[in-house]
């Protein structure tokens, strides 16, 4: 259910308020958001009033109109008299009719949409709500996964170290190598730190020091 943003922002300027929700500036135009809105509910009841002070006052005159007939009656009307009062009667009779009518439709349209309005906001309120309930099981997971992030980084450097220090022997021991031309202060400070770093991963951290350091 929509309208033309002409539409909206001709009721949204007879109510003289500002309604960020129902319309908003785009460029030269003003293009609808969302609908309805209070500014459209309090529009359609307006206009329902309206209505109901138009057939309040076809009422008032159908009665004056009586009045008057029975006071040529009394004086003894003729025909003509009686075929127009009978025409002017019913034609306000009529108009008074379609009047009751387009008030009971506005007041049934300005209910409707009153109600839609408060079924959206109760149901943006739960989702509201269940954001909330989800944020810190969110916030769990991030530094979950942030510290499964750290842990193979240093799994990974170690990796490397080793497999540094294993080439390095290798190419030591292997067919036509040259063992003391290899720079063994080297390799022995690689596995060194490799083992440094197994055991301090290894080892709880302590109180305070999330890293172990």
């Amino acid at each position: 259910m929509s309208e033309p943003s002409d539409t909206i922002r001709s009721r949204h300027r007879n109510v003289g308020g500002s309604c960020s929700r129902c319309i908003k500036p785009f460029g030269n135009s003003w293009q609808p958001v969302s609908w309805p809105c209070d500014v459209i509910v309090i529009r359609e009841a307006d206009r329902a009033d309206a209505e109901k002070e138009r057939a309040d006052k076809t009422a008032d005159v159908l009665a004056h109109v009586e009045d008057d007939l029975n006071a040529l009656l009394c004086n003894g009307p003729e025909e003509r008299v009686w075929l127009e009062y009978k025409h002017e009667r019913d034609k306000l009779r009529n108009a008074l009719t379609m009047s009751e009518s387009a008030v009971k439709e506005f007041l049934g349209e300005a209910t409707a949409l009153t109600a839609e309005r408060d079924a959206e906001k109760e149901r943006a309120d739960k989702a509201e709500a269940a954001l909330a309930e989800m944020r810190p099981l969110y916030a769990a997971a991030g530094d979950d996964a942030w510290q499964r992030c750290i842990e193979r980084d240093a799994a990974e450097a170690d990796a490397t170290a080793l497999r540094g220090a294993l080439w390095m022997v290798h190419q030591a021991f292997r067919p036509g190598g040259h063992p003391d031309h290899i720079p063994w202060s080297i390799v022995d400070e690689t596995l060194a730190a490799h083992e440094a770093r197994i055991t301090k991963r290894d080892t709880p951290a302590k109180q305070g020091d999330p890293d172990g350091r």
